[in-house]
């Protein structure tokens, strides 16, 4: 496909020839690109955009003068060619507005990325998805690779959805439970004076391939670090391998998993909104990270780029932490065998009847189903970093792109060499929750100072309507991430002034404000 520029009365005309003259631009487009833009205009707060197509720049313009300020606008540009005949003969400098983000010729798992970056569920309503005039004819396969990563992202952000709807109220007790603790325990950055870079890191997984490594693993037990998942922590204490650490992510995890006394002993890697019992009880050092939750970036704790499973994010914090090789046993992610989960594990499901076929790394069809195939897919994601490779040594497990598959013998060949002791950090390293505190009371006092009678009668509007609706209460103040988002959105639902809305940092402190009335009523409650 060649790309030339037409120049009619003055005007360019940009033009693709291949089988045939496709035009991407006209004498009259001002006119067809307002008309495009407004029948793809949003009128929701914090409006996604994603746009397959740059052509000539001008409907992306059209577009950009009826956005909000609030608005953000992903453009996939599937040629490079197309786009250098453009950059030289059209006016593109609406890519540098900055509600735009600009991939050029991106691989599905780039486009996939960008629009997770730029999506939250509370967004979902206001997401639009365009198409310059005539691309999907240009580039059919691009266009179904791109409407493809749209549909997975927003997989993934409604599987993040349901779990705060299902267990909001139980995130939320973690979370505030948790917190208390928080000066008694570790940052995960203590970890990074503990692992070595270029020491092979072993991830336990709970899949049934976990059976076939479990003599190695007490041979490779004091040469390299073991962290093994929750779930896989009573197949490994039933074969007495007794792990260096062990990860908890879920909010909900089965407490059954955690019956065995010498759990207590083993450091653990937990999130915020971890199962707070575990805090509570446990004798050795834990390691705080912040699962995303921007409700507690103040924390200071270390993010993960991880989604998904408790795998991924031992996978996640691994990468943190600079580990260049990471070996996984018992990652099927799928039923090989028609099994779901390693013998001995506390937790164990039924196949579902609902499945689909992926390749396992032998070749074979897998059946899986769709959260695990989630779960790969997320986790391919995180390998693009190159920095931290992924070994998996399940043969008849999925096959996941940009892992490299091993049998577990091979894979942790040369172990001798290593030697390894969990050791304990020097020093506590955690937020000073209540230095936290005292900042948040200046700084409600401060947002306090510039409020009017009309702002203070909306914030208490917002607060009865979340009081007033349980799913609301719940499922919204539990996913503590989007706290922010919420108070906003309902703000502007109400009437409030848009000025007021112009500044971010007040309705941060509305967050704190309200997390701060619920945690004086679980006081009082509980």
């Amino acid at each position: 496909m060649n790309y030339t520029v037409n120049t009619i009365e003055g005007r360019n005309i940009l033009v693709a020839e291949g089988n045939g003259q496709v035009a991407l631009s006209s004498m009259y487009h001002d006119i067809y690109a307002d008309l495009w833009a407004k029948g793809h205009e949003s009128d929701y707060y914090r409006a996604r955009y994603f746009i397959f197509g740059l052509g000539d720049g001008s409907f992306l313009d059209a577009l950009l003068s009826r956005a909000d300020d609030d608005a953000a606008i992903l453009v996939v540009e599937p040629s490079g060619d197309l786009y250098d005949v453009a950059k030289k003969n059209f006016d593109l400098g609406c890519l540098k507005d900055g509600r735009v983000r600009f991939l050029l010729s991106p691989t599905m798992g780039a486009i996939k990325s960008a629009v997770s970056g730029l999506l939250s569920y509370t967004d979902t309503d206001g997401v639009r998805i365009c198409t310059y005039p005539n691309y999907t004819r240009l580039f059919p396969e691009a266009y179904i690779d791109f409407r493809k990563a749209i549909l997975e992202a927003s997989n993934t952000c409604a599987f993040s959805y349901e779990m705060a709807r299902r267990h909001g109220m139980l995130i939320a007790e973690n979370a505030l439970s948790n917190l208390a603790y928080l000066n008694l325990s570790y940052s995960l950055d203590a970890l990074k004076d503990i692992f070595i870079p270029d020491m092979p890191v072993v991830v336990a997984a709970s899949g049934p391939s976990l059976n076939d490594s479990l003599d190695m693993l007490s041979r490779v037990k004091g040469h390299l670090p073991i962290i093994s998942v929750d779930s896989a922590l009573p197949t490994l204490l039933g074969h007495d391998v007794i792990p260096d650490y062990f990860i908890s992510v879920d909010p909900f995890k089965e407490a059954e998993i955690f019956a065995d006394d010498r759990i207590k002993d083993i450091p653990c890697i937990l999130s915020l909104t971890s199962r707070s019992f575990l805090v509570k009880n446990h004798r050795a050092p834990i390691y705080f990270f912040n699962d995303k939750d921007r409700f507690l970036d103040k924390l200071g704790l270390p993010i993960l780029s991880s989604d998904g499973s408790v795998a991924n994010n031992a996978f996640g914090a691994l990468q943190y932490l600079g580990v260049r090789r990471v070996i996984f046993t018992g990652l099927d992610l799928g039923y090989p065998g028609g099994a779901t989960h390693a013998k001995g594990a506390a937790v164990h499901t039924d196949v579902e009847d609902d499945l689909i076929a992926i390749e396992s790394n032998s070749g074979a069809s897998l059946h899986t189903n769709q959260g695990m195939n989630l779960y790969r897919q997320l986790l391919e994601k995180n390998i693009t970093d190159g920095k931290t490779a992924l070994i998996t040594t399940s043969k008849n497990g999925a096959k996941i792109a940009g892992a490299s598959y091993l049998p577990f013998d091979e894979a942790v060949g040369g172990f001798e060499s290593f030697t390894y002791n969990a050791e304990k950090p020097s020093g506590c390293c955690c937020a000073d929750i209540h230095a936290l505190i005292a900042r948040s009371a200046s700084a409600l006092e401060a947002f306090a100072s510039k409020l009017d009678n009309a702002d203070l009668d909306t914030l208490k509007g917002c607060y009865a309507m979340l009081i007033s609706n349980p799913h609301l209460y719940y499922a919204h103040i539990a996913s503590l991430n989007e706290l922010d988002d919420m108070t906003r959105r309902l703000f502007k639902k109400e009437g409030a002034s848009f000025e007021l809305m112009k500044y971010r940092r007040y309705f941060k402190v509305v967050s704190d404000t309200i997390a701060t009335i619920l945690k004086m009523e679980h006081d009082l409650i509980g």
